[in-house]
């Protein structure tokens, strides 16, 4: 939250002294910036981390792969027959690094 008020403080606001945002003042920056680009940043950002696949048991017996990244759960895929179902599907995902499998 800090780095997103900073961000905003920076990028945002105009200075009234010098009728400028501070970064477009320092030379960063050649335009005004809103909320809408820094939350657009910070959304890129995110999507460049590693995801995480997790395999884990339903309580109706299937499988469903978990999709996370450091930040928050990113989405879901349900309905695998079997553990080996869910954890092909997780191999043939081009960005994979990790894999947990759940029991």
């Amino acid at each position: 939250m800090v780095a997103f008020y900073t961000t905003w403080y920076n990028f945002a606001p105009i200075n009234s002294a010098v009728r400028l945002s501070t970064a477009m003042a320092a030379g960063l920056e050649q335009r005004l910036w809103d909320v809408g680009d820094i939350v657009k940043l910070i959304e890129e950002m995110e999507m460049k981390q590693e995801a995480i696949y997790e395999v884990a048991m339903q309580k109706d017996g299937q499988y469903q792969v978990i999709i996370r990244r450091p930040s928050a759960i990113v989405g879901h895929v349900s309905d695998f027959r079997t553990g080996a179902e869910a954890e092909a599907w997780v191999a043939a995902q081009p960005e994979v690094k990790l894999l947990l499998v759940s029991p």
